[in-house]
């Protein structure tokens, strides 16, 4: 058995059955994969629905996300684990072309990050902006474990995933591999992932959840450089009512309010039109300003909390 392919799930029966057969349409020799799937108490017919394409299924309710995929893990009989999210779908070609790491000796790691479909909205494809990577084949530092590929014993060396942490295990457990391996983000290890936040509401939401774990993450394995902008400008966000205050009562109204507006808008606009101008897609200045408004905003209320 070359690779375990470890899909957590809960209440997924509107996308469980796309992702297990885009799995089982691979290309890759079917007796040299196993799907396991983890339920963590659903209460649809996401059990009985995932039943329909592979016996290894388990239910190991109320669980953090990291359980569940750690609990995978120790079923599984490949010498890899690739871990994907139930509301993903995998490219025909995704673990032949996965395979051409197998035998590397130093990548331990690889994957992509996913793709989002065609009728994406624009806040899916604001944010996809930040998140695609530019290159086709580059080293990396993390990468998303909605679409990654580690090796097993080398995952089992690290203690697998946090299971303290509610998300962003990922990016705890990249690190630990990266301190001693290689990662690799390799586009053609292609995969679609549709359960990005379709509207700001939702995107707020969910970087709100994500930003508890986050600062739980920079306890247990220290500030990474790149991980600044998330902690840094949350931080300055929450400072600007001060500022504004003091700008109030130095100077009049009017310059206080433009002030404040400046204080706000800047960051996320410098960001937008950097990475806008890295990837040639300027007419999406305004729609990722938008966009990294909310995330900021989204994180600093996370601190509050």
């Amino acid at each position: 058995m070359k690779v375990s392919i470890i899909i957590p799930m809960k209440n997924e029966e509107d996308c469980i059955e796309s992702c297990l057969m885009a799995v089982l349409k691979n290309s890759y020799t079917r007796e040299q994969y196993e799907i396991i799937c983890i339920d963590n108490g659903s209460v649809d017919n996401t059990v009985e629905l995932a039943k329909k394409y592979t016996t290894n299924v388990f239910q190991v309710p109320d669980k953090t996300i990291s359980c569940l995929r750690n609990y995978g893990a120790q079923k599984a009989q490949g010498e890899y684990l690739a871990f994907v999210d139930a509301d993903c779908v995998v490219d025909g070609d995704w673990l032949k072309a996965a395979s051409i790491y197998f035998d590397s000796q130093d990548v331990v790691a690889f994957g992509s990050t996913p793709e989002i479909p065609y009728d994406s909205s624009w806040v899916q494809k604001a944010w996809y902006i930040n998140k695609g990577k530019r290159r086709e084949v580059q080293l990396v530092e993390w990468l998303e474990s909605m679409n990654l590929f580690v090796k097993k014993d080398v995952f089992w060396s690290l203690d697998g995933f946090n299971e303290n942490l509610e998300t962003c295990e990922d990016v705890d457990l990249c690190y630990r591999i990266g301190a001693k391996y290689k990662i690799v983000s390799d586009k053609r290890i292609k995969s679609i992932h549709s359960g990005e936040a379709k509207t700001l509401l939702e995107f707020f939401k969910k970087e709100r959840w994500r930003g508890k774990s986050n600062i739980t993450g920079l306890k247990e394995h220290g500030l990474r450089l790149k991980e600044l902008p998330s902690i840094v400008l949350p931080l300055y966000y929450l400072s600007i009512p001060i500022i504004s205050f003091i700008a109030l009562f130095l100077f009049n109204f009017g310059i206080a309010a433009l002030s404040f507006v400046i204080l706000l808008i800047m960051p996320p606009f410098l960001i937008s039109t950097c990475l806008s101008y890295k990837v040639s897609k300027y007419d999406y200045i305004l729609k990722s300003t938008v966009v990294y408004f909310v995330y900021f905003i989204a994180r600093a209320v996370a601190i509050l909390h």
